[in-house]
């Protein structure tokens, strides 16, 4: 009987886990990034891949701008090395140091 609210929990964490969306599902609309047929401005991750399955780029978005860290990674997987990460703020690029 214990064991129901334990899965209930896990089921719920699974379910509002922020799920990555390609950047082509995305269109904007003055400035900020829409998925296609939504009038909501997108908040969550937005991930490139290469052809052969590697990630490519990995974007935050918060209210349709980028937001929080960004990751360009080479077609190898390691991590881009000297421009990545970054960090935005509402849209603007700043100093890793304001990230969390």
């Amino acid at each position: 009987m214990k064991k129901l609210p334990v899965l209930l929990c896990i089921f719920l964490l699974i379910a509002c886990a922020p799920s990555e969306v390609h950047s082509d599902k995305f269109v904007e609309r003055n400035g900020i990034k829409y998925e296609i047929n939504s009038q909501i401005p997108c908040s969550g991750v937005s991930a490139d891949y290469y052809e052969n399955g590697q990630l490519w780029y990995k974007r935050n978005y918060k209210d349709g701008v980028e937001h929080g860290l960004s990751y360009m990674y080479e077609e190898d997987g390691r991590l881009l090395r000297y421009s990545f990460p970054a960090c935005h703020q509402n849209g603007k690029e700043v100093d890793m140091s304001k990230c969390k």
